[in-house]
């Protein structure tokens, strides 16, 4: 009898020892599986920095001997089997979460990115925003930076790089003129105590849409790369990526536009269509509010400096209609005069050319390169005088003379070059500054160039506001 109590009393033993392990290795395994998940799920981030991932998931591992050992040792005490398994599966939930987040904050790599405007500001500026991805502060941060074959870099030191969202924050913006709009290729270089991060960016148009690449090193490992479908896979800014765009980091923020200085009157898109923001027009009212001018005597010099040696040359001078530009035809006259040249009339302008700024000569084009049109536009420069910036090629213009126009004393942000140029004979169809060019020269997209035969376009006229002119 005793013996059958203790052959029943070691089967019992031995089915609660089976029924605990069940219970344990059921647990466990439970653990195992979500930590499998936590660890497949926050890899992905993880891999990019291999120092930080074998720390991150030793600490990773550490935590989960403790929660499991904790999980292990409350399931004991827990008799119903279905509250162990919602515990369990609520305490790993809480582990993946927590552990996870933790991993992903490690891991994450910590870099500026500098991200290109998709557009040309007056079709010569590209502002670039400077956003920074990472969980540490970085104070005292030198950047240079530039373009490929450029000698004048940006320097510029940057005292603080918060891990707040960039989203709350004012960007802050570079702005530069590109010496190959459209084809573009950068360096940018980050430098602090401990940090040293070289960023490669390429910015392209091709068929009307930008497209960009780049390689984000830091501390010479990469630790982002990109390159959008329609960059030619040998270019070295990314050449070993693949199938990977760079929509969701270069996304140039809404508001950075506000932050480019001067305000810019337009905007040239990669389609090189034209989006005019403001309207830069001119009337003689407003010239006539201009202080008026006068020939000083260290402009006499210049001017005297200049065109001596050319003794006897002809200049017919003619002027917009007003007292002001009279006047001041008549003292460029007397200047002229000092230096022994012949001035054969100062008069007004034909009645279709008398709306113009400034000081322009032309000529019939046969005395395009002679010294005498020279000697005037070099003289205009060193007088500090606004004048076109190349003469006028006028075919009805008589071969023996050159014509110096003056103009309305024009405002800022406007110039002779803006304005179409007046003629000997003038055109009925209008006059010269009733068209105001709204921009330097728009540069076409490389693809384009050879299509339209020409590299740049210029836009005339006075659309409304928010207007886009397209140069397909």
């Amino acid at each position: 009898m005793k013996n059958n109590d203790a052959d029943n009393n070691r089967v019992r033993l031995l089915s609660n020892a089976i029924d605990k392990w069940i219970h344990i290795k059921r647990d466990i395994g439970i653990t195992l599986f979500f930590f499998a998940l936590g660890t497949a799920w926050f890899e992905i981030p993880a891999i990019i920095e291999i120092t930080a991932i074998i720390h991150a998931f030793i600490a990773f591992g550490l935590f989960f001997i403790i929660v499991a050992t904790l999980v292990v040792l409350i399931c004991k005490k827990i008799k119903n089997k279905y509250q162990r398994i919602i515990f369990s599966i609520f305490v790993n939930v809480a582990y993946v979460v927590i552990g996870g987040s933790y991993l992903y904050t490690v891991t994450r790599p910590n870099f500026i990115i500098l991200i290109p405007g998709p557009d040309l500001y007056d079709g010569e500026i590209r502002g670039f925003a400077l956003q920074y991805r990472g969980s540490k502060h970085l104070e005292n941060v030198e950047l240079k930076f530039f373009e490929e074959n450029s000698f004048s870099p940006i320097d510029k030191s940057i005292p603080y790089f918060s891990s707040v969202d960039n989203a709350t924050q004012s960007p802050a913006i570079i702005q530069w003129k590109p010496q190959r709009p459209w084809n573009e290729t950068y360096k940018a270089d980050f430098i602090t105590s401990g940090f040293h991060e070289v960023q490669y960016l390429t910015v392209m148009s091709i068929g009307g849409v930008i497209q960009y690449a780049t390689t984000v090193k830091v501390n010479d490992k990469i630790v982002f790369q990109c390159r959008d479908s329609e960059i030619p896979a040998t270019d070295k800014t990314a050449i070993k990526v693949h199938g990977t765009n760079c929509d969701d980091l270069m996304d140039f923020p809404v508001t950075a536009a506000n932050f480019i200085n001067p305000k810019p009157s337009s905007i040239e898109r990669p389609d090189a269509s034209v989006m005019l923001l403001s309207i830069k027009q001119f009337s003689p009212t407003v010239g006539a509010q201009i202080a008026k001018r006068e020939i000083k005597d260290f402009q006499n010099n210049e001017l005297k400096i200049a065109l001596e040696g050319l003794a006897g040359s002809k200049l017919h001078i003619l002027y917009s209609k007003g007292e002001e530009p009279k006047s001041y035809a008549s003292e460029l006259a007397r200047a002229f005069q000092n230096a022994h040249w012949f001035v054969v009339s100062v008069k007004p302008a034909p009645q279709n050319d008398d709306f113009m700024v400034d000081e322009s000569v032309s000529t019939d084009g046969s005395a395009l390169l002679a010294p005498s049109v020279k000697a005037i536009l070099r003289g205009l420069d060193l007088a500090g005088i606004k004048h076109r910036t190349k003469p006028i090629v006028d075919h009805s213009v008589p071969s023996d003379f050159i014509v110096l126009w003056v103009g309305d004393a024009s405002p800022e942000g406007v110039n002779p070059d803006d304005c179409n140029e007046p003629s000997y004979i003038p055109h009925e169809m209008h006059q010269p500054c009733e068209m105001v060019s709204q921009s330097p020269m728009y540069p076409f997209p490389p693809d384009m160039q050879k299509e339209k035969g020409m590299d740049t376009f210029k836009i005339h006229g006075a659309p409304s506001n928010g207007t886009e002119n397209k140069r397909k």
